[in-house]
């Protein structure tokens, strides 16, 4: 398990599905935690994540802004190049997605 907050969530999630290409038993489990992590990669990435790994589960004050990053006019992220250009950016559809309301 790999887990992380804001930059480290997302490199987590990075950690883990590398951890789970060099490590394809299926009987190892993977998976990852993110406290308000940043939007890793384009929605081609964010479905890889989720197929590459058993879990994934993020939680998200949907007060804060950094979930919310990279904006649209940001420059391509990590494995653009391989992926595709990132042109718009995506969370992983989650197993469990916990979104948190806090304050009022």
């Amino acid at each position: 398990m790999t887990g992380g907050h804001t930059l480290g969530a997302s490199t987590a999630q990075i950690g883990a599905v590398l951890l789970r290409r060099s490590h394809p038993d299926p009987k190892m489990r993977v998976a990852t935690v993110g406290i308000a992590p940043l939007r890793t990669g384009n929605p081609r990435w964010a479905r890889h994540a989720v197929e590459a790994l058993q879990s994934v589960i993020v939680v998200v004050n949907d007060a804060d802004l950094v979930p919310s990053l990279p904006l649209p006019l940001m420059p391509q992220g990590l494995f653009g190049d391989r992926l595709g250009a990132v042109t718009e950016w995506a969370h992983p559809s989650c197993k469990l997605h916990l979104w948190a309301h806090l304050g009022s």
